[in-house]
């Protein structure tokens, strides 16, 4: 089943940088519905609605976190590094 996630991930236009990031993360894409913020524990950190492309993690402790990105065509997770 994880093959199946990664391919869909590769098929998305979604795109995450810098990565690793600091202060704000960039999203582009289309139609980006929503975007939550998981730490490795599955804690929802952040969700953000209709995100305008910039996104302020700077209240994120270090880390790594699963960036679940829901678009009109389904849900892509990204993996993203705070520093």
């Amino acid at each position: 089943m994880d093959q199946c996630s990664d391919y869909e991930q590769d098929k998305s236009n979604i795109e995450i940088y810098p990565n690793p990031a600091k202060n704000r993360i960039f999203i582009l894409g289309d139609a980006i519905i929503t975007c939550n913020i998981y730490d490795m524990k599955s804690t929802l950190m952040k969700s953000i609605s209709n995100p305008s492309g910039k996104i302020d993690i700077s209240d994120l402790p270090s880390g790594l976190y699963i960036f679940k990105i829901k678009t009109d065509q389904g849900i892509i997770s990204k993996k993203v590094t705070k520093q």
